[in-house]
């Protein structure tokens, strides 16, 4: 069964104040389902509304480009153009044997025929050509306004899943003090109901001996006389190896001293049994065991987490998935439900220009295939994960009904009303970091990365007056680099050279510089460009869309300092909602932080 697409049951509406029983039928199922409806409610919202007349051209022009298909495929039929490539072809050959001389009027014929034939197609696939990056155009202008995330974010909105800023540092040890953990690929924070919920990508970090081999021949005597023999030899190279993996992380105040993890050995009724002979500890439900071992820091507080209802709860919910479960535990204040990642990073990235690499726009593409086909099933797939773990975190109904706040003992509450207004909170070290992150708008240069790209935050200046905030982050981008070489060996009397590659750690210094004071107003507006583009700032600086003039004379004072300064000169430079971001790819001294701190 695992992940189901299809449910068992009819479709059921999501409704938060039930959730405290058959959770795979009063989470999972609905949000599965709400999913769907989601992926409908933002298609008419943001695809259809507004794009109307731009829809209908792509139509339009996708039924012209059929039409010319069409022209060509009859023209080629009613002039026979591939008997007649067919038959020149045979009179050229038979030429050499004289007997094609006799033809060469048909040759002469046909080969005019077909000359018109290929102007024909060639003016029509020059329109089709045309109609097609018309249609490109506005794909991109339709769908490139909002990266891979937003869309998916927007699709949890319809389901009372927000977005929120608020990354908070203690949240994230959970995996950061791992001894594997090698660094974050996604952070994202969501409220739901009334508690958070973190979706993480991150990467951890093995390493494996890789054992590489060379031959060589010596010549040993034999009674036949010499002989020669085949000799092996072999390397042993230390080789890191990268494991990516996603989970949700669930900050809770509920038993904030408990932790338990996972064991891999469960237990069959009789060693169940057996146990409990001895002496031993367990919980009373013995099927629990067939699913589920855990060892644990406390043994009052795991007993209060897994009462006989929680137990049942984790008993339906493994069978529900045929025992595909996550791994799940609790350490300290957070709950986490992690699992292997291998799909694409696509529904992750904050990077804007995404539909050319998903989508070959030299093809003939409607809107609906772009979305219906291409965009909703990489949202589906990336989502009914999430809300399998959500599910398993909200199995015990202390953690589903938890009021969190971070600054509080645990409340509760069973009632949920949603909460129209909520006030926003200012973007953390690590929101701001994460915008490096999910954007790829830093990289590595001193040497090709040959592994994932991990990243950490090394350092801050964090100054809020009034309402406005500047940051200055210093961050180390590390990864490795590989080397080919080779081990000269010797063995059985002689050298041989066995290749093999070694991979060398290296690390570079970035900074992003932040200002919460220049944001665009427009939901989704944003300009990005590199410190090079100079010619392209004038343009953009238009459409920032900022309702206070005095602000966007400041901002232009800015790019200012860019352009006739060249103060950087690699750098990507981003504004948005959030505000500012000045993404510096190299290393810059004192009195350049200084300087640019002043300017925002």
């Amino acid at each position: 069964m695992g992940d189901k697409t299809e449910l068992k049951n009819q479709s059921r509406n999501l409704d938060w104040n039930k959730i405290f029983n058959n959770q795979v039928h009063t989470i999972y199922e609905p949000l599965v389902d709400e999913m769907n409806n989601g992926l409908k409610k933002v298609y008419e919202k943001y695809v259809i509304n507004g794009n109307e007349e731009k829809i209908q051209l792509i139509e339009k022009n996708i039924e012209k480009i059929n039409n010319l298909k069409n022209e060509i495929a009859k023209e080629k039929i009613n002039k026979g153009i591939t008997k007649k490539r067919v038959a020149n072809g045979f009179i050229i050959f038979f030429c050499f044997l004289i007997i094609g001389l006799f033809f060469l009027g048909f040759y002469s014929k046909n080969k005019k025929i077909i000359k018109e034939f290929i102007v024909f197609e060639a003016e029509r696939k020059l329109l089709m050509n045309k109609y097609i990056a018309e249609n490109s155009n506005i794909l991109l202008t339709i769908f490139n306004k909002f990266s891979m995330l937003d869309w998916k974010n927007k699709v949890l909105e319809e389901l009372q899943i927000t977005k929120v800023n608020g990354i908070a540092k203690n949240d994230l040890l959970i995996f950061k003090e791992n001894k594997n953990f090698f660094g974050f690929n996604s952070i994202q924070k969501y409220r739901i109901r009334d508690s958070y919920y973190y979706d993480v990508l991150y990467t951890k970090e093995y390493w494996k001996t890789v054992t590489t081999s060379a031959t060589g021949t010596i010549v040993i005597p034999s009674k036949d006389g010499p002989e020669q023999q085949v000799v092996v030899a072999y390397h042993h190279e230390p080789t890191p190896f990268m494991e990516r993996k996603q989970a949700i992380s669930v900050p809770t105040n509920y038993k904030p001293d408990l932790t338990f993890n996972k064991i891999e050995k469960n237990l069959s009724k009789k060693e169940y049994d057996k146990k409990i002979k001895k002496g031993e500890f367990l919980l009373e439900n013995y099927e629990f065991y067939q699913h589920y071992n855990f060892e644990y820091n406390d043994k009052i507080a795991f007993i209060d987490y897994f009462k006989v209802k929680t137990q049942e709860n984790f008993i339906q919910y493994s069978k529900y998935f045929n025992g595909e479960t996550y791994l799940f535990g609790k350490k300290n204040q957070n709950i986490y439900v992690a699992k292997d990642y291998s799909d694409r990073l696509l529904p992750y990235s904050s990077v804007y220009n995404w539909l050319g690499h998903l989508v070959n726009l030299s093809d003939v593409v409607s809107v609906d295939r772009v979305y219906n086909y291409l965009m909703a099933p990489i949202i589906l797939n990336a989502l009914r994960p999430v809300f399998k773990e959500i599910t398993q975190a909200y199995l015990n109904t202390n953690i589903a009904s938890e009021v969190y706040n971070s600054n509080a003992k645990y409340l509760s509450n069973y009632v949920y009303s949603p909460h129209k207004e909520k006030s926003e909170p200012d973007l953390s070290i690590y929101d701001i970091a994460n915008k490096a992150l999910s954007g790829q708008f830093l990289s590595l240069k001193t040497y090709e990365p040959q592994k994932e790209i991990g990243m950490f935050v090394k350092g801050h200046v964090f100054n809020k007056e009034k309402n406005d905030v500047r940051a200055i982050i210093s961050l180390s981008m590390f990864s490795y680099w590989k080397l080919k070489l080779y081990d000269h060996v010797f063995t059985r009397g002689i050298t041989i050279a066995v290749p093999f590659e070694r991979f060398k750690f290296f690390s570079e210094n970035k900074y992003i510089f932040y200002s919460s004071k220049y944001k665009t107003k427009k939901n989704g507006a944003k300009i990005l460009f590199n410190a090079s583009n100079y010619s392209k700032w004038d343009v953009e600086i238009n459409s920032i869309l900022l309702e206070d003039y005095e602000q966007k004379q400041e901002l232009e004072t800015i790019f200012d300092e860019f352009r006739n300064h060249r103060i950087i000169e690699d750098c990507k430079i981003l504004v948005d909602n959030d505000g500012l971001f000045i993404f510096i790819n190299e290393e810059i001294n004192k009195p350049k932080i200084n300087k640019l701190f002043e300017l925002l």
